[in-house]
Order: C-alpha cells, then structure tokens, then sequence
C-alpha cells in the first residue's frame, strides 16, 4: 500500500519514506510513502529518466498517444519519426508517449535535446551527455533495454546515419525523434502528427486561458478562433495568452485581419506553416517595441540562459522577461530562460533583419568568454578551477564559436584557448578541430593570443594520441612567449616541451626542460608548473635508475599540487608515484595514492586518465593475490578501449598491461569476463574498495620548499 504525501499527513500508521518519484499521470515529482515495516520490491517509477516535467497538463491527443505507443510497442520499429511543422505538439506529444511506455524500457527512457545543436558531429555526443556516459554512446548503451528521444533533428539532419549505425550496435534501444522533415533512414517509421481535434482544440484554449484568467468560459468565439488557427497548439497558446486584455472575438477579429495578409507572400509553406508564421508575427506585434527588441535578442541564447546573461547580452530587465514568459513566448524553468525551436527561429530571422545581430552575437560571445576565463580551466591555473559553468553552458559556447569563425575569429580564439583544460579532459578531438581552425582563421591576432592558442591545441593532441603535433604547437607557442618576454607563459611551455622530450625517450632533454622550467617558476612564483616540473624531473630521475630521489621528486610534485589546489595535476603525479611505490615494496601506500588520483581524476570526468589509474589498481590487485578482481577492473579496461578513441592509452597498454597479465589464470579470465560487461563507473566504484588491497597511508599537503 502505497500513499501520497498529503495521505501520509492524515495516517498514524507506521510509514516507510520511499522519496520522490516521477510517476507516469502526474506532470511533477511526487513523494510516495509505504504503509507497514515489510520489504517489498522496488517501485517501477520513471527513476531512471531525464525526461523535463511539463509546467502544464496533457490534454487531448488520446488516440494520437495510443498509436504512438502501439508503434514503439512492435518489435520491427525501433526509429520512430514524429512529423509535423514548428507548434504541432509533436515534443509533448513525445515526451508523453515516452513516459507512458516507461514499464517496457527497464534501462531508461531518455531525453536528447538537439535544439541548441548546428554541427551534426554533436548529435552523439550530445547524447551520451544526457545518458550520463563517460565512452561513447554505442559503449554505453550496449545491449541495454531503452528508449532514446532525439527532439529537433531537422536541425542536423545530416547526423541521421548515425542513428543508423548506433541502431545496429545496440540490439535493446529504441529511437524516437521529432522532426520538421522525414530523416529517410532505412526501417524509419513515419507518424505525422495531425493538429488538435476541434473539442481538443477548444479544451486547451480554456486551459491556457484559465492560467491569466480564473473565470474565463469559452464560447462561440473560441471555437472560430480555433479553427481559424488550424487547431495547432503553439498557436492557440500564444493566443489564449492574450485574453487578459482581448476577449476571444477581439482576437478573433485581429487574427482574421493579420492572416490572409501574412500569408500571402509565403505561398511554397504549406497552409499550417504559414499560419503557425503568421500567428507568431501576430503575438509578436501585439508586444511593446522593447518587448520585441528583447524577444529579438534572446534568439541568440542556445540552450536558454540565465536571468543575468539575458540582462549582459540582450539588456534584458525582470519585468521584461516576465511579461514574455507571460505571453508565451518565453519559457521558464529551473533557473533558465529558453524559447520553443520555432519561436528562436522566427526571434532569429528578426534580430538578422534588424541590423543588430553582429552586435548581440559579439556581446553573446564576450560574455561567454568572461564566463570561461573566470572558471580558470587552464592546465596551469592559478586559481580555483570550476568545470560545471561550462558543462552547463556547453550549448551557449559552441553557438559563440560558430558564430565567432565567421565573425570574429579573434574573439572566438580567445573563447577557445581560455578552454585549454577543460578540452584536454573532456573533448581533445573537438578542441583540436576548433582551435585549428581559429588559427587558420585568425593569423594576425595578437601574438600572445596565438601563443595561448597554440599551448591550448597541443594540451587537446597530446590526449588525443597526436604527439608530434603537440610538441609543433609547443615550438611556436614558446617563440611567441619569448618574444613577448613573458616569463609565466615560457616557463609553462618549457614544461610542456620537457615532457614531449621526456616521452619521445630524450631524457636528457626533458631533464633540462624541465629544470629551466623549476628555476624560471620558482623565480617568478609561478606554483602550477613548479609543481609539474618537480614531477618531471622525478620521472626522469626514476626512468635513469635514481629511485628514492625519483620518487622523492614525484611526491613533491603531488604535496605541491594538493597545497596549491590544482587537483588535475595531483591526480597525475600520485598515479606516476604509485608506480614508484610498487617497485619500492610498499603496496599499502601505492593502493591509497591510486585511490585517491582515482577519485580525484573520475570527478573530472577524464575518461582517459581514469583509464591509466585503474590499471595500476589493477596491478594492485592482481600482485596482492587477487586475481578474479584484477581480471574483472582488466576486463572493464578493455571494454573501455573499444568505446572510443584514446590515444595516449594505446601507447601505454602494453607497459602497464604486462605486470597484470602476468597472474592471468582461470580466475583472472572469469572476472575479466565480467568486467567486459562494467560501465565505467561501476568498474571505479569496484576499484575504490579498499579490501584485499590493503589502505591507508595519504600524501598529505605540506609545506615544500
């Protein structure tokens, strides 16, 4: 017996607290009490979703909504294409049908917004995203049991074959798309959604117009009005909106006179198109000039924004914002601002028109560049560093380095190199395509802005497997810096360019690379690569046989880079000492700095390097007798591999597969087995257990001198 929460308020009885869950009826969390003390099974409740939570009931569209779900119910229809122009219904209607056929997705039914997107290599990754995967999309899905929504696909309808592709590779998933236009994929299946039936038509006018006006009783007016609009119900929202001030005849009279007129010069858009326009044209004259000078500006934004960049870059005030979100024309939710697709792009023609774009889009982009500069994601920071701001804005900032290509490659240059560590860790093949292509663009930037931009391409190569373009990138970086006399930038491009040496096999010139770089940064108190020089020139010291004051080095490094707070760097170095401890016969000490760079480095969401630190646990295992464990973090290593590209880990496998390998035997095989099957972030929970590796000793921060 299950009750609600305002039940639970009226019972004495002993009651069990399951939390908040989303159930299918219900357009909000609701949280859901048990009667009694027994166990019982797990609710079957949509937990494992990102579907939004609609701000206003479902109304209407009951037979709409069986047929859709009878189409995803059958076996041979795994891509299913919603059709229909801008202001159908089609992502309610999706979004409904989705959470209704919950109980038939064990593994989830979930959401992909492609709005925001123009690139269609995005799609995907945009994606896996929203599935919270850390490989690629095919990897993580796998042969799990799921629905995937892709919502606005006629934006990069060139990504379609990928579908295709990500289709054959995971036999449990089905794919739902909503799209102005067919994507004519091989086994699509079209349903084009038709407009509201006229009583449905009717019912959601009243219901929008109860929202602004309690008493509101349609009459004869409306049912007019609905058809004169086609029963489409963008339309009839925009319009019900408006009865605060309009009774349904006045509107009725405005629509009928703005219509024909509207439509006219539009002649190739079919008939529902051309009044969707027409409609939004209409909603949009009804508001005061500075209502539409914001409306204009605001179709910059791509994925919605926050009330203070509306007011940054559109000049935006509360009052304003308000009174659009009233009128819907604006959307607003979890602390965001954001506009139906067809309504952006109706805003985004105007501001074109208007003469203002270039303007509004420069303001977008210096906003986004202040925003990255101050999360201070370079790999040699001076400060706090901060991940999410852009993991959350990552829409806003690709749209302001599309537009900064074209129209101002200096500024989009700036924008990029400032996310020098945050491509490194999360996106190096995206960050070398773009920053490549800025510097193409832009060859006579300031010299110390080529010199960021070519430090940041080769943090993105080096990551992604392109060593030698990376220590390319360095060379010119570093004769920028030095004819600027900048000794901060110098010193870490000399750090940069002794480890390109260190791992080319130069070790005497990493060695003096990597001194020049202590002694220039201890100089100018320059902390961040002081501490990745004490780190290099410990590998070396180790690499030539020296290893107490090999591992000595190595663990300043790590002490140093703890105390300045530059967390990326420690994870590195604890990861390079653990390696010291095992050939110095401490595996208590080696399992605790693994777990901590481990821990440190997943937070990140540095797929790569969490790959490197869980072959050392690995290891770890593997030598403390612990076979079946180490098969199982091995196997999930090699899964891992197979899901995406990872070149720095390709040229490492061999090395610190070898000590691993060597206690390969029928327990080992069977974990390994296992471990094929892991998720990433089952196989780091599994590996931070500190049984059977033994614990506890920590590099604690502490002063160096």
């Amino acid at each position: 017996m299950l009750v609600s929460s305002s039940t639970a308020a009226l019972v004495d009885d002993e009651l069990r607290d399951l939390g908040e869950h989303r159930l299918k009826d219900l357009s909000a969390p609701e949280r859901i009490y048990q009667a009694g003390s027994d166990e019982f099974p797990p609710l079957r409740t949509l937990y494992q979703t990102n579907l939004p939570v609609p701000s206003t009931p479902f109304l209407g569209r009951e037979e709409e909504l069986a047929s859709v779900r009878e189409l995803l119910a059958q076996d041979e229809i795994r891509l299913l294409t919603l059709t229909g122009p801008g202001g159908t219904g089609k992502t309610r209607l999706a979004l409904q049908a989705a959470s209704s056929a919950a109980d038939c997705y064990p593994d989830g039914v979930w959401w992909v917004s492609l709005a925001p997107l123009r690139d269609p290599q995005l799609v995907l990754p945009a994606a896996a995203r929203a599935l919270g995967a850390q490989a690629s999309l095919e990897a993580h899905v796998g042969d799990r049991r799921m629905l995937v929504l892709f919502d606005n696909f006629e934006h990069v309808i060139e990504a379609g074959p990928a579908l295709t592709t990500l289709l054959s590779s995971c036999p449990g998933l089905d794919v739902l798309v909503t799209s102005r236009a067919l994507l004519h994929l091989s086994g699509e299946h079209e349903y084009a959604v038709p407009p509201l039936r006229p009583e449905e038509g009717v019912d959601l006018f009243s219901a929008r117009a109860r929202a602004v006006r309690q008493d509101f009783v349609p009459d004869d007016a409306v049912r007019k009005l609905c058809r004169r609009l086609d029963d489409l119900p963008l339309p009839l929202e925009l319009a019900a909106a408006r009865t605060k001030v309009l009774s349904p005849g006045e509107i009725l009279e405005r629509i009928d006179r703005r219509l024909p007129l509207l439509t006219g010069g539009a002649r190739d858009l079919p008939e529902r198109q051309r009044t969707l326009e027409a409609t939004i044209q209409w909603s949009y004259e009804l508001l005061s000039e500075h209502e539409q000078v914001l409306v204009r500006r605001l179709a910059v934004f791509a994925g919605g924004c926050t009330a203070d960049a509306a007011e940054e870059v559109a000049a935006a005030e509360l009052d304003t914002l308000q009174s659009l979100v009233e009128n819907s024309l604006l959307r607003y939710g979890a602390g965001r601002y954001w506009m139906l697709a067809t309504i952006r792009e109706f805003a985004a023609d105007r501001v074109e028109q208007s003469g203002e774009a270039g303007a509004v889009r420069r303001l977008h982009t210096e906003y986004f560049v202040d925003l990255v500069d101050s999360a201070g994601l370079t790999l040699e920071p001076e400060g706090d560093q901060d991940y999410e701001p852009i993991r959350v804005e990552l829409d806003n900032i690709r749209a302001a380095l599309d537009w900064g290509l074209e129209g101002d490659p200096v500024l989009a240059l700036r924008l990029a190199a400032a996310l020098d560590g945050f491509w490194a860790v999360t996106a190096p093949d995206e960050g070398m395509r773009r920053l490549e292509a800025l510097l193409r663009r832009a060859p006579d930037a300031p010299l110390e802005l080529r010199a960021r931009g070519y430090r940041a391409f080769g943090s993105s190569a080096n990551p992604a497997g392109d060593d030698a373009g990376a220590e390319h990138a360095y060379e010119q970086s570093l004769d920028a810096y030095r004819r600027l006399g900048d000794d901060r930038g110098t010193a870490a491009i000399l750090l940069r360019l002794g480890m390109s040496a260190f791992y080319r096999g130069d070790l005497d010139r990493g060695f003096e690379l990597g001194g020049e770089c202590l002694e220039l940064s201890r100089a100018i108190g320059f902390r961040a690569p002081e501490a990745q020089a004490l780190s290099l020139l410990g590998e070396v010291e180790w690499a030539r046989g020296n290893l107490a004051a090999g591992s000595d080095l190595i663990e300043q490094s790590a002490i140093l880079a703890g105390e300045i707070g530059f967390p990326w760097w420690r994870a590195r170095s604890l990861r390079k000492l653990v390696d010291c401890l095992l050939e110095l016969d401490r595996p208590d000490d080696a399992a605790a700095a693994a777990r901590e760079s481990l821990m440190l480095i997943h937070s990140m969401h540095d797929r790569q390097m969490t790959v490197f630190t869980l072959a050392r646990l690995a290891r770890l295992a593997a030598e403390s007798g612990f076979e079946h464990r180490a098969g199982v973090i091995w196997g999930a290593i090699e899964a891992e591999e197979k899901r995406g590209r990872m070149g720095a880990w390709a040229k490492e496998r061999d090395r610190l597969g070898a000590p691993v390998l060597a206690h390969a035997g029928p327990a080992f095989e069977r974990g390994r087995e296992e471990g094929a099957l892991l998720e990433l972030d089952e196989v780091v929970e599994l590996a931070l257990e500190e049984k059977a590796l033994g614990a506890s000793a920590h590099v604690e921060p502490a002063e160096v001198s």
